[in-house]
């Protein structure tokens, strides 16, 4: 490691660093004079070393070469911040106020855990008793129709027993007996014997007056029958 590049650790940092603001001496000499007036010291927050942060004094530490022995590293350190102007009892009240800062966020933050779980485990507890009740909600239903399953079969064994008894007949056989037996199916088929000239009448008018009674004429009809098989038997008359 170069002394341009510990030294610029110390005294600012990279040119990106948001947190870098070199400690002036018109800063220094207003403080002093602040001092002098007997004004209130500004809180620890405000005493942090404007050029050098805590965290960065912790990386510049890290990064100090091992080689070096610690005494000397201690005086090295010392000497080039009181060249840039900055004390080392400022960084002591800094490292003060942030560890008290941070032991602060460590508190509320642990604080916060313990009602998340408190909040947790009182969700759990309610899910698990209503999950109880629920489940003995429905034991006791369950419960209830079992016994109102073994009333039924129980009714019905001592029906079947009566009836058993006195020989009743099973309803089954009784709705078979009950039914109608139907009837086998008619024919219905009708056979027409064919016509034949010595058989058909003619239906005459007593009177020669419409709507009169009619009766049917002894003398058959003239000629061969429109009906008669052309190659049957010739007609006999």
């Amino acid at each position: 490691m170069s002394d341009k590049s510990f030294f610029s650790r110390i005294l600012g940092g990279g040119s990106g660093d948001d947190e870098t603001n070199v400690f002036s001496p018109e800063a220094l000499g207003r403080k002093e004079s602040s001092r002098g007036r007997g004004g209130p010291p500004p809180p620890e927050e405000e005493q942090r070393p404007q050029g050098l942060t805590v965290e960065r004094a912790a990386e510049v530490i890290d990064d100090l070469p091992p080689e070096v022995p610690r005494d000397s590293a201690v005086r090295i350190v010392r000497g080039t911040l009181l060249a840039a102007g900055i004390q080392v009892e400022d960084l002591e009240r800094s490292t003060r106020a942030r560890e008290s800062k941070l032991n602060s966020e460590m508190d509320l933050a642990r604080e916060r855990q313990e009602q998340l779980r408190y909040r947790t485990e009182d969700d759990v507890r309610s899910l698990e008793e209503e999950i109880r009740r629920v489940r003995e909600a429905c034991d006791a239903g369950i419960a209830e129709e079992e016994q109102r399953i073994s009333r039924a079969v129980d009714g019905i064994e001592g029906i079947k027993r009566v009836r058993a008894f006195f020989s009743f007949p099973d309803p089954e056989e009784e709705q078979e007996a009950s039914e109608p037996v139907e009837d086998p199916p008619v024919d219905e088929t009708q056979v027409f014997e064919p016509f034949d000239a010595d058989e058909t009448r003619v239906l005459r008018r007593r009177g020669g007056t419409f709507g009169a009674a009619e009766e049917p004429a002894d003398t058959p009809l003239e000629g061969p029958s429109p009906y008669r098989d052309p190659h049957g038997p010739p007609d006999r008359r």
